[in-house]
C-alpha cells in the first residue's frame, strides 16, 4: 500500500500561536455526532455504525501538542503536532486518508472542528476518557430485577455487581461484530442491552466468541 503524507491546514487564533501557551486539554475528544448517537440510542454499537471518525487523542510531548486521529477506537489514521512557533508538523499518513488537505480548527480548549475534502465539518468535544464517558452515558444508575438483585454503575467508574465492587467499562471497538453491546469487568465480558431504563446482561460464551441468547439479569433503573 502506498503511504501518503497528510497535509493539515490549522486555523489558530493569535492566542494559539504557541503550543506552550495553548490551553487545549490532553485527553480524548469524541465526535459530536457520535456523542449525540450514544445519548439517543444508549448503544455504542449503534452509534459506531454512523461511520464518522469517532475520536481524537491529544497529548503533550515536550513543548508540542500532538493530535492523533482514531478511526475505530483501536487504530490510528493520522498524527500531527502543533509546535511552539505555531507550525504544524504532520507525520506520514497510513494510507487511510485522502491526499487532499483537511482543515482543523481549534474552537476552544474543549472543542475541535475538522473538515475533510468533500465532507461536511465534523465537531469534536473533550470527554477526557471515551470509555468512561460512554459508560456513564449508557449505564449510570442503579438497576434492580424482580428477585431483588441489584447492579449499580457510579460516575467515577466503580460498579457494584450483585454486591461485589468491580471496575467495568463499555467496549467501544469491534462492536460491529456483536449482536449486543458489551462491557468488560476486569477479565470478564458481559453482553449489554439497555432500552427505556431496563438493563439486560448476557453471559459470555467464549466457545462461540459471542454472548448467550437470553439474559441472566433484567433490571429496571431505580435511581440515577
Amino acid at each position: 500500500m502506498k503511504h501518503s503524507v497528510l497535509s493539515i491546514t490549522l486555523l489558530i487564533s493569535p492566542s494559539w500561536l504557541s503550543a506552550s501557551e495553548a490551553k487545549i486539554r490532553d485527553g480524548e475528544y469524541l465526535s459530536e455526532k457520535y456523542i449525540a448517537a450514544v445519548t439517543a440510542t444508549k448503544s455504542a454499537r449503534k452509534a459506531f455504525k454512523l461511520g464518522d471518525l469517532p475520536m481524537y487523542i491529544v497529548r503533550t510531548e515536550g513543548v508540542n501538542k500532538v493530535f492523533s486521529l482514531v478511526t475505530n477506537f483501536h487504530e490510528g489514521a493520522a498524527e500531527f503536532a502543533l509546535k511552539p512557533n505555531g507550525e504544524v508538523f504532520v507525520s506520514p499518513g497510513s494510507g487511510y486518508e485522502s491526499s487532499g488537505k483537511p482543515e482543523l480548527k481549534i474552537v476552544d480548549a474543549e472543542h475541535l472542528v475538522t473538515t475533510w475534502p468533500g465532507s461536511a465539518p465534523s465537531r469534536y468535544r473533550y470527554v477526557d476518557s471515551a470509555e468512561k464517558w460512554v459508560t456513564n452515558q449508557m449505564l449510570k444508575g442503579t438497576y434492580r430485577d424482580k428477585n431483588g438483585r441489584t447492579v449499580a454503575f457510579y460516575r467515577d467508574g466503580r460498579t457494584n455487581l450483585f454486591g461485589k465492587e468491580v471496575s467495568c467499562s463499555m467496549g467501544l471497538d469491534f462492536v460491529r461484530e456483536e449482536a449486543v453491546d458489551y462491557m468488560m469487568c476486569g477479565e470478564v465480558s458481559y453482553g449489554v442491552r439497555i432500552e427505556e431504563g431496563t438493563l439486560a446482561l448476557f453471559r459470555s460464551e467464549p466457545a462461540r466468541f459471542s454472548y448467550a441468547a437470553k439474559p441472566f439479569f433484567i433490571g429496571r433503573r431505580v435511581s440515577s
